[in-house]
């Protein structure tokens, strides 16, 4: 993890926004807690494939997050699996098919991450994908600690989790 000056624009599907001097790329949730010291009065966005948001073109006051945290792990012979908020969804969707696992065909063709999915229950064709979500592990910035949140806890809404606020999943 290293803090880095970047253009937003080149980092982003739509090829929008300034330059941001605060810019982290993490790949490990420890790494959260050592930005966030750094930090300080600083506004977080988190970012995760940049296929969802338009930056404008001035330079970005606060403090970007890139969660690159990317992995996918087969937990039991059920078909449960611990994802990493920074796995790309087509990935996610692949690696079910090659597990022979149905119900993440939906996820094929959102150019975005889990992490972003769950914040806004990403979804296509009648799917959602916090219907597949049994518990999600976050970086709550008020209390500054790691919580975990059962599904039946979020509040998942269509296109839309809207208990998730000052998390980072």
């Amino acid at each position: 993890m290293k803090k880095n000056k970047v253009e937003l624009s080149k980092i982003t599907t739509y090829r929008f926004g300034g330059e941001c001097k605060s810019f982290y790329s993490i790949n490990s949730p420890n790494q959260i807690e050592e930005v966030l010291s750094q930090s300080i009065n600083d506004e977080i966005f988190v970012l995760g494939k940049g296929s969802n948001i338009a930056f404008s073109d001035d330079d970005y006051p606060g403090t970007i997050v890139k969660n690159e945290i990317e992995f996918i792990k087969l937990i039991d012979d059920k078909g449960s699996i611990n994802v990493g908020a920074g796995t790309y969804l087509p990935d996610l969707s692949r690696f079910l098919y090659e597990q022979e696992l149905t119900g993440g065909e939906f996820l094929l063709g959102i150019p975005g991450t889990v992490g972003g999915a769950i914040k806004m229950n990403a979804g296509c064709y009648g799917y959602e994908i916090g219907n597949y979500v049994t518990s999600v592990i976050c970086y709550d910035l008020k209390l500054k600690k790691v919580i975990e949140l059962q599904s039946d806890k979020i509040r998942f809404k269509y296109r839309e989790s809207s208990n998730l606020e000052n998390l980072i999943i």
